[in-house]
């Protein structure tokens, strides 16, 4: 239960029996970690409409420069599960931006520290402990807020520089967990989705590669008589090998939102599409875009292997990439 209660951070330390408790929130795996002065790499910030310089600086400890600022240190990380909310909260935030002023946390009301549209699945997860010197005296609050300054607007520029880094590998970390071969997709839910239509088309359309509508990608497949061998042996009746995974991909932007790779057995979402790149910003929208790719392929399919005549299934799959790209 202490565990429970305690935020990450120093500002409280229990010791039992003489043993320091541990705050429950420490087991939540790390997604990465980054050191400030060894693992960024920006140049410059914008601050006031000015490009102000950032060096980074190993020795004599880890560290950037902001010319004509100061220095900042700390490090950040990505959890791997949300560190927000829970009976610590009413303590101290253990996510957001900790930063530090001459050994004091500064505005500790404010896990934000003023920044605001953050994505909410990556803030939940993200911890920012960061120590500027150089804000000393430069922060000043009254009833309308906190009074800006240059070297505030600066240090919130270098902060939302680490957030987004962080966002950036919280949707990475997203699109790598996608299902592999017997996972989710096919594996877990298999049993209950309709691939029948797609073993029949594709054993079909083995015999005519060259036939095949855009959405069955089959250009891979050099041999389409001993594939058409290997699919009936080996992947008709096994879902978890119809639609091994799911992946983005760099296809060209004319190109529709949604194919399957008929050698790979993969469902391919095409990255540059506007439709793609417009919904994808954050983990949840991959996980809906990926859903909806699902959805969308297994429909076009019993659509054709019902009876749809092949020049209507284009029809609509051309209306549908249009409207794709206008709601974009």
């Amino acid at each position: 239960l202490l565990r429970s209660t305690l935020p990450l951070g120093d500002t409280i330390r229990i010791c039992l029996n003489s043993e320091v408790i541990i705050p429950k929130k420490l087991d939540t795996p790390i997604i990465q970690e980054w050191i400030i002065g060894t693992d960024y790499d920006f140049e410059s910030i914008n601050v006031e409409g000015e490009e102000i310089k950032v060096s980074h600086h190993e020795k004599p400890y880890p560290h950037i420069e902001i010319e004509g600022i100061g220095e900042v240190t700390g490090r950040v990380r990505l959890f791997a599960d949300k560190i927000s909310g829970g009976r610590s909260e009413g303590i101290e935030s253990s996510n957001g931006f900790i930063v530090n002023v001459l050994g004091r946390n500064i505005l500790p009301d404010d896990p934000y520290f003023g920044l605001d549209n953050l994505n909410h699945s990556t803030w939940a997860a993200f911890r920012a402990t960061v120590k500027a010197n150089y804000l000393d005296g430069k922060i000043s609050v009254d009833r309308e807020g906190v009074a800006m300054s240059r070297e505030l607007t600066a240090t919130r520029e270098i902060l939302m520089r680490f957030f987004n880094t962080a966002r950036q590998k919280a949707k990475k970390a997203v699109e790598e967990s996608w299902p592999t071969p017997g996972d989710a997709i096919a594996g877990k839910i298999g049993e209950r989705m309709p691939f029948q239509p797609l073993e029949r088309l594709v054993d079909d359309y083995l015999r005519a590669p060259s036939q095949a509508p855009d959405f069955l990608d089959t250009k891979h497949v050099d041999d389409a008589v001993q594939f058409r061998k290997k699919w009936r042996e080996e992947i008709v009746g096994s879902p978890e090998k119809l639609v091994k995974r799911t992946v983005m991909s760099e296809l060209d932007p004319t190109e529709k939102l949604i194919r399957y790779d008929v050698f790979t057995q993969e469902i391919i979402i095409n990255k540059n599409h506007p439709f793609s790149m417009e919904y994808s910003d954050s983990p949840e929208q991959l996980r809906m875009l990926q859903d909806s790719a699902l959805v969308e392929f297994l429909t076009d399919t019993y659509m054709l292997d019902s009876g749809l005549p092949e020049d209507r299934l284009s029809e609509i799959s051309d209306y549908r990439d249009r409207m794709h790209r206008l709601v974009a």
